[in-house]
């Protein structure tokens, strides 16, 4: 097996099990908030879903969403793609603030 498919099963094996523990979440699961002042994803003024994020990193960290740790997922893969691409020439930004959520 070639280093690009043994890549390729470890994330189709990941993806298929975080995809498993999801599925049957409902909304109000996803965005339970177990303690005050929880990182969550909110729709802005525009209508558009954010995730909370501060620079830099705040000292603890707060607790987090399943919302947001969806989001957070799903953000680096953003950002690591983003950065594949900007160093091969596509022109793609690497910048990862507030990156809007559909649903």
């Amino acid at each position: 097996m070639s280093r690009v498919d043994l890549l390729v099963s470890q994330l189709e094996e990941v993806y298929g099990r975080l995809r498993r523990r999801v599925a049957d979440l409902t909304e109000v699961e996803y965005f339970w908030e177990p303690v005050p002042g929880c990182w969550t994803v909110r729709r802005d003024e525009s209508g558009a879903w954010v995730n909370d994020y501060q620079e830099p990193d705040p000292d603890p960290p707060p607790f987090t969403t399943i919302a947001w740790r969806m989001a957070h997922i799903a953000d680096c893969k953003v950002m690591y793609q983003s950065m594949r691409s900007a160093r091969a020439g596509s022109p793609f930004p690497t910048s990862r603030r507030r990156r809007p959520w559909r649903r």
